[in-house]
């Protein structure tokens, strides 16, 4: 581009022959090749705006998708990563808690246990696989143990009592509960804890024996006594408040004692029951 032979800005071309010594200039005025040029891109300006505008759209679409990509990619990790944490804290619990955790198939074969079991039954994990619950438990409890696994107990959780013959000898009375896991309907699994009642069950039995000897001691007391409810009912009479009274346990066991009072000695033992109620301690009187 110049000005070429003349003033005018011209578009300048030139080419040499290799034979002989001759050039060829050709000029054209530069405004006239830029009109032609315009008038020739008019046709490919929509099209091309098109396309540019089409390649445009694509470009921030798969870069929105790489971005997307990208994200769920991050996600995935993390939630991979929190996976296996949440999988190593379960695993840490299952080991340290000190209840029994197990899991069972339909027939109610174990699969599963944790080390608070494998260490009460002495059994390592693979003399545990394919054994029921009820061989671990006395023969006399195995039924019971046995009810856990019925197909027709409802979804809910399942509980039994038993006592299971302990690796040190001692027999070490659970309370067992198992619920079941579903798949379409159908019973596939079942997952299950055991709490220890050894301690508790102990000392309800120690509690039995002290009532049982207390209520002994009042049965051969030579005194009548009886024992009334804050209503005043009959709760129990020993023998000799029957020999006294004439009257049997059936006949006043649930009744009022003053039901069997005259009158005037019915108000006042009402008066003194509600007296000795109100302030606690004890009372005598006679009447």
């Amino acid at each position: 581009v110049g000005d070429g032979l003349g003033a005018e800005r011209k578009i300048v071309a030139f080419r040499n022959s290799r034979k002989r010594p001759v050039v060829v200039i050709v000029e054209q005025p530069y405004a006239v090749a830029m009109e032609r040029w315009t008038d020739a891109m008019r046709w490919f300006a929509g099209p091309g705006a098109a396309v540019l505008l089409l390649i445009l759209a694509g470009t921030v679409a798969v870069h929105r998708m790489l971005r997307s990509r990208e994200a769920a990619r991050g996600y995935l990790q993390r939630a991979q990563r929190e996976i296996v944490l949440r999988e190593r804290e379960l695993s840490v619990l299952v080991k340290s808690v000190q209840e029994v955790i197990f899991r069972a198939d339909a027939s109610g074969r174990l699969t599963l246990a944790n080390a608070r079991w494998l260490a009460l039954t002495g059994c390592t994990v693979e003399q545990l696989h394919g054994r029921s619950l009820s061989d671990f438990v006395l023969p006399e409890h195995r039924a019971g143990v046995d009810a856990l696994w019925s197909p027709t107990s409802g979804g809910g959780a399942r509980r039994a009592q038993a006592a299971v013959r302990a690796a040190d000898g001692r027999e070490r009375w659970f309370e067992f509960s198992a619920v079941p896991l579903y798949s379409e309907g159908v019973i596939v699994n079942f997952a299950g804890s055991g709490s220890e009642v050894t301690e508790r069950r102990e000392a309800q039995q120690h509690l039995q024996r002290q009532l049982a000897f207390t209520a002994l001691l009042q049965e051969i007391s030579p005194l009548p006594v009886a024992m009334l409810d804050t209503q005043g009912r009959f709760l129990s009479v020993n023998q000799a408040w029957q020999e006294f009274r004439g009257l049997s346990r059936e006949q006043v066991l649930g009744r009022r004692a003053s039901e069997f009072l005259p009158a005037k000695e019915s108000a006042r033992h009402d008066a003194e029951d509600a007296a000795l109620l109100a302030r606690g301690g004890r009372t005598r009187y006679e009447g």
